[in-house]
């Protein structure tokens, strides 16, 4: 679990942060075109973009490249919540920004002491290409006086069971711990869960505490 947890927390972060072109003005411009989709992007240089597949297969080449603070690594490939202009040719798009997205894998067995704060599921699908669960959530937040007091977001996978004849299903739980952190705010995470291991078919219960109480989300790969 402590693994898991200094992780995410550190994705939590970064989240807040995202790569940006200039602000457009109003009226009829590239910011008409705007689109918003899940994808696998890939750096040339460090924090430099510059390809994307999204989840709906579309293969994208910024032009010019998209500058991004949380990509690090050079010739790397991140996960991103990825803002686009969707005028013109694919092999020459401009990106308008970039969110860095959790990608939370799934451990077998529950680890000892996994909190379950509550924080707030906006929505949850599965991707066209059947790799990812992708999630949008909130969380609450403020500043702390512990400069190293993180939150932490991450899953387990508590049973999988299969009836004889049946598609396994796997029951995941959705692990949050606040850490102190003062909730005096709601911030944006975006996560992926990984399920190209599943096969089609296979059914996928998802669990969180929210403020509005216990909340169960059922899929099928």
């Amino acid at each position: 679990m402590k693994h898991l947890a200094r992780f995410a927390s550190i994705a939590i972060v970064a989240i807040t942060c995202s790569c940006a072109t200039d602000e457009y003005e109003t009226g009829d411009n590239d910011f008409s075109y705007l689109k918003a989709e899940m994808a696998m992007v890939t750096t040339a240089d460090a924090k430099t973009l510059r390809h994307a597949v999204t989840d709906s297969g579309d293969s994208l080449v910024f032009a010019p490249p998209l500058a991004c603070s949380w990509a690090n690594t050079a010739d790397s490939t991140y996960r991103a919540m990825l803002y686009y202009s969707s005028e013109g040719d694919r092999s020459s798009i401009q990106g308008i920004s970039a969110h860095q997205v959790l990608v939370l894998r799934i451990p077998q067995g529950k680890p000892e002491n996994a909190k379950t704060d509550p924080l707030t599921i906006e929505s949850a699908w599965i991707d066209k290409q059947r790799r990812f669960l992708n999630l949008g959530l909130y969380v609450m937040t403020g500043k702390s006086g512990d400069a190293d007091s993180r939150q932490s977001v991450g899953v387990v996978c508590d049973t999988v069971k299969a009836a004889t004849g049946s598609a396994p299903a796997y029951n995941i739980t959705l692990v949050h711990n606040q850490n102190g952190v003062p909730e005096n705010y709601s911030a944006r995470v975006f996560a992926s869960i990984p399920i190209s291991g599943m096969e089609p078919g296979d059914t996928i219960r998802l669990q969180a505490n929210t403020y509005d109480g216990t909340v169960t989300r059922c899929f099928v790969k």
